[in-house]
């Protein structure tokens, strides 16, 4: 597992809205002021740019590919752009989201029905999902708490059902940092101590696929394959895995 670090998102700096912390993780408060910064920026999903949006509709494809028709539900939505692509595009799946910071979920709330947007804080009242999956959202979480959020969340799914997790986060354990890379590493962290240099914002963590099928064991999840997909050119891992009959 290996920190990470940043400074901007959506080309909007984070110094426009707030101090970075190296140390503080970044938290709903941060995605909040994040999200109302952004409101600011990007009027609709027609302004965000077509390489994102290409990479989002193939991952939102691919998710649909594993089911013929039944319930969604995505962690962490964030703008969920994917999930609008879901709902228009495939009529036989019913679509949910809930994110940790509900200013995020703007744009969507004028695509899905109300009952298919739950804010955290509001129990979700249904335990029969056939996917649940989180995207690009479980390295901003510590790794106990992530068990304990993947187990809270079988209760919302049937039996033999599939949770995916999907990031652009994984490192491989045969990725071997360059003479280089470990130079500007060194260099950086003494710049950092004498504050000459910033790392960024907290981000969260990077995580081996290792880690990940240790993370489903401790959520009493069976684990069921794991891999690597390119939507829109862009490198993801995935992980799958299964609720246990008797979870």
């Amino acid at each position: 597992m290996k920190k990470m670090y940043q400074k901007d998102w959506f080309g909007i700096p984070f110094q426009s809205f707030g101090k970075m912390s190296s140390h503080k993780l970044a938290d709903s408060e941060f995605y909040s002021n994040f999200y109302k910064e952004f409101f600011k920026n990007y009027s609709s999903y027609d302004d965000l740019k077509e390489d994102w949006k290409k990479s989002k509709l193939e991952l939102a494809e691919w998710i649909a590919g594993r089911i013929s028709k039944g319930k969604v539900l995505s962690i962490g939505s964030g703008l969920s752009f994917m999930e609008k692509v879901m709902h228009e595009n495939y009529k036989s799946l019913e679509v949910h989201v809930q994110d940790y910071a509900s200013v995020s979920l703007k744009w969507i709330q004028n695509v899905l029905p109300k009952n298919q947007i739950h804010f955290v804080g509001n129990k979700i009242q249904i335990d029969d999902f056939n996917i649940v999956f989180l995207s690009n959202v479980d390295y901003s979480i510590p790794k106990e708490t992530l068990a304990e959020i993947l187990n809270d969340i079988q209760n919302y799914m049937h039996p033999n059902s599939e949770l995916i997790i999907m990031n652009t986060t994984t490192i491989f354990s045969d990725l071997k940092l360059s003479t280089i890379q470990k130079t500007k590493n060194i260099i950086k962290y003494i710049l950092t101590i004498l504050k000459l240099y910033s790392k960024g914002q907290f981000w969260g963590w990077q995580r081996t696929p290792e880690e990940y099928r240790e993370i489903l064991s401790e959520s009493n999840l069976q684990f069921i394959e794991d891999g690597v997909i390119y939507p829109g050119g862009v490198k993801h891992y995935f992980i799958v895995g299964e609720k246990l009959k008797n979870i």
